[in-house]
């Protein structure tokens, strides 16, 4: 009988997505991208493509208002508007994205 105790792949990459983030804004996001990764008595898993995607496209903005910000609370409605004006491409239609 093999007991697998390997640290699971998806952990490890959103460990290293997460790094960088100031606290409050982690303690708030990393939920994100585990939530539609992990399967839930009411929800199918999200393939893992889509939530890295998702994950890629977010980091930067993220790693942005850390670098001016504490928490999410303090990031305003132009913040967003902003980070949204900057998407391009399938990010648009991201979680991020007004549609």
């Amino acid at each position: 009988m093999l007991i697998d105790d390997r640290r699971p792949s998806f952990e490890a990459w959103l460990e290293r997505k997460l790094d960088g983030l100031a606290d409050g804004i982690l303690a708030e996001t990393e939920h994100w991208p585990r939530t539609p990764h992990q399967e839930g008595p009411r929800t199918a898993a999200h393939k893992p493509d889509i939530v890295w995607s998702h994950m890629n496209n977010d980091q930067p903005t993220l790693l942005a208002w850390s670098q001016r910000y504490d928490h999410l609370r303090e990031i305003t409605r132009d913040d967003v508007l902003a980070a949204l004006d900057d998407l391009t491409g399938s990010a648009v239609r991201g979680p991020l994205s007004r549609s």
